[in-house]
């Protein structure tokens, strides 16, 4: 079985504080690959994860078999307990009651403030705060199955002194100093380990996967995907002997990882990107071999753009897109959309919240020159003014005669679902980004639109079901290009279904099976 082993470090945050973000990940995207093939998997988890089922469900995958470090070290291992916990659940002090709030529920006892219960998304309680005497005393962290994972205590200063871990009846087995970072073992439970004392969690966190591995994995029949990041706590050599694949993703910072390894030529290396393959090469040099394989599938499913008789353009706005050219760029769309001359119309789209906002700034100060241009306007904006008299009207739209607003909508991509249903009334697709967003590519050619960006993808194709860009200035050209002609844009489509087939989860799984054939075992 093919088990993954990702580089999570995040924890899910509270319902309270947390902002719903679209969140992209290597081992994610080949386990959703693997979901729809119906193949079985596992997974390896070194980090902390009281939370791993909750934020498994949310990401949509279900592995076959899970290896969890703290399961071992907890001797937490459940797979089906689905207890409730429930707020009475807790022993609290005579007299305490409870102020609920919109994200959080206060406990108040004799006037005091005496804890706080914060809530992941689905509602179950995610820890409990609790003060003494106005003071942060402690959080109880709460695993998603139903029980007290661990507890961290605070000082007066609100410094973090150490983290105590439980296992399923409540008694400690571990505590970690947060200031020198050793972990101490419960004499209690000193025959699970080979230690009483531990100079870090990473030793202790390799213990405990080496005694997984080597208890229920086979290195004639398990091959594993071992994702490159700098803060992998899980060591490589833990599976020396196994066929393993390393996973170079744009989503993962890993210079310091490839260090060790600099010069070796006999790792199986699989990258997810032009980016990300271009990154490995310029760090272990020209002569090691790569794997391209997106880990996002395309689907099927042909927008509906050409049943509307206006044509909008989507603008994606990422971190790679400069403000010079963001600027540029929608000077160009709005002079477009103001002159509609085929009906267009803008939609601006960010995955970042601050991004947008930018955005949308620049926009409204280039609609100064556009007036009938709205940005994000509201409903009665959109309404003609019967009282509006001649003098009233701006001089530069005295030239139209039948003068009507035209709106420019901004959105947030918070979800996958978000920008599906934004791409399913699309004519084109802009990207002016110095790294065309991977996933924005891909879900363009499931819905068959052309894309126009600024630099070269194995993705986008020139004149096949998109435009390549000499500079931001091309941009109308290239729009008028396949807004002008339903020819040109039917031959773009023609070309993404082409590239549907490319990309589809059955083809990348076949791709992930010739490549296993070939990997070799790795040596430490």
């Amino acid at each position: 079985m093919k088990y993954f082993v990702p580089s999570w470090h995040l924890d899910i945050g509270d319902w309270a504080s947390t902002q719903q973000n679209i969140t992209f990940d290597d081992a994610i995207g080949n386990m959703r690959i693997m979901n729809h093939a119906d193949e079985n998997y596992g997974l390896i988890i070194g980090d902390y994860k009281p939370q791993l089922i909750t934020q498994l469900n949310a990401e949509g995958v279900a592995p076959t078999d899970t290896l969890a470090a703290f399961d071992w070290i907890q001797d937490t291992a459940l797979q089906d307990n689905n207890r409730i916990v429930d707020i009475q659940d807790f022993n609290w002090p005579k007299g305490t009651y409870f102020e609920y709030g919109p994200f959080s529920v206060d406990a108040i006892c004799n006037d005091e403030h005496i804890a706080r219960l914060l809530f992941n998304n689905i509602g179950q309680i995610l820890r409990i705060e609790r003060w003494q005497n106005g003071c942060h005393q402690e959080d109880i962290i709460m695993d998603t199955r139903g029980f007290v994972s661990s507890i961290q205590t605070f000082d007066k200063q609100n410094q973090l002194q150490k983290t105590i871990f439980f296992n399923l009846h409540g008694d400690w087995r571990v505590i970690e100093d947060a200031k020198t970072g050793r972990c101490h073992i419960n004499s209690r439970y000193q025959g699970d380990f080979t230690q009483s004392d531990y100079a870090s969690r990473h030793d202790l966190i390799n213990e405990a996967i080496a005694s997984l591995i080597q208890k229920r994995l086979d290195k004639d029949s398990d091959q594993i995907v071992l994702t490159a990041d700098d803060q992998q706590i899980i060591d490589l050599k833990q599976f020396n002997g196994f066929k393993t694949i390393i996973q170079a993703s744009q989503w993962h910072a890993n210079d310091r990882f490839w260090a060790p390894m600099n010069g070796r030529t006999d790792l199986t290396i699989v990258t997810d990107s032009e980016a990300a393959d271009r990154h490995v090469h310029k760090i272990m040099g020209d002569q090691i071999e790569t794997n391209l394989l997106p880990t996002f599938a395309s689907q099927f499913s042909l927008g509906h753009s050409d049943e509307y008789t206006t044509q909008t353009i989507l603008l994606f706005v990422s971190e790679q897109t400069t403000m010079l050219n963001l600027r540029k760029g929608l000077a160009q769309l709005m002079k477009m959309v103001d002159q509609n001359q085929n009906s267009e119309r803008l939609q601006i789209a960010a995955c970042d919240g601050r991004l947008l906002n930018q955005a949308r700034q620049i926009a409204q100060e280039i609609a100064q020159d556009h007036p009938r241009l709205l940005i994000d306007p509201e409903e009665e904006q959109m309404m003609s003014n019967p009282d509006l008299v001649d003098k009233d009207i701006d001089p530069r739209m005295e030239k139209q005669q039948r003068w009507q607003p035209i709106p420019i909508y901004t959105k947030r991509i918070v979800q996958t679902t978000d920008l599906l249903q934004l791409l399913d009334q699309v004519r084109v697709v802009v990207d002016l980004g110095n790294n065309p967003d991977s996933y924005v590519q891909m879900a363009s050619i499931s819905v068959g639109l052309p894309q126009i960006n600024l630099i070269k993808t194995d993705l986008v194709r020139d004149h096949e079901n998109g435009l390549l860009l000499a500079n931001v200035a091309d941009l109308t050209a290239a729009l008028q290009f396949y807004l002008g002609s339903m020819e040109n844009w039917n031959r773009a489509r023609v070309d993404a279904v082409q590239q549907i087939n490319n990309y589809s989860g059955k083809r990348i799984l076949h791709n992930w099976q010739l490549l296993w054939k070939r990997c070799v075992r790795f040596e430490a």
